[in-house]
């Protein structure tokens, strides 16, 4: 089962895809998928750090149940649900959630766990490349519930984008 490419290629790879997201993907927020199975838990004190969860079963098990909370389509999933997880990709609750989580597994996993670790990775890269062209144009990051602007953006800056870039700043 071993990749052509290694797991820490293919996080590189997965970073700078996170990072070239285009600018009318909006930010993810707290209480979407990725943000709510996919971010670690913090330390207490001055210097606060990730304390990602661990089983008595293993390291893939823990990456893998959280992930596939996300990343894995259920009956009556709305059709663009994988889209929409891309769509919604930059910022602190995005996609690089999901980068953090698959490169912590893939420091602790056993080598066989690695690679599993390793074809999510390359899973969610096809995802990114094929979802690129729905991501469309002047898009306003709103609550997706409610459909009005505003809403617990956790400190994310809602802003409208065109395939230019920034237009304005609502925050």
């Amino acid at each position: 089962m071993a990749a052509s490419t290694s797991i820490d290629k293919d996080l590189e790879t997965l970073l700078t895809a996170i990072q070239n997201l285009p600018a009318s993907a909006q930010s993810g927020r707290r209480n979407d998928p990725l943000g709510k199975y996919l971010t670690p838990g913090q330390t207490k004190g001055n210097n606060p750090r990730s304390v990602f969860p661990s089983h008595k079963d293993g390291a893939y098990f823990v990456f893998n149940h959280e992930w596939e909370h996300v990343f894995q389509k259920q009956p009556g999933d709305p059709d663009d649900k994988l889209q929409k997880l891309v769509s919604h990709g930059h910022g602190k609750h995005g996609l690089i959630l999901a980068h953090a989580w698959a490169r912590h597994y893939a420091t602790v996993a056993k080598p066989d766990e690695r690679d599993r670790i390793q074809l999510r990775v390359q899973t969610l890269l096809n995802l990114i490349t094929e979802s690129i062209g729905t991501i469309g144009p002047n898009v306003i990051n709103v609550d997706s519930d409610s459909g009005e602007e505003g809403g617990d953006d956790s400190g994310d800056a809602m802003e409208v984008h065109d395939n230019f870039g920034i237009i304005s700043d609502l925050s």
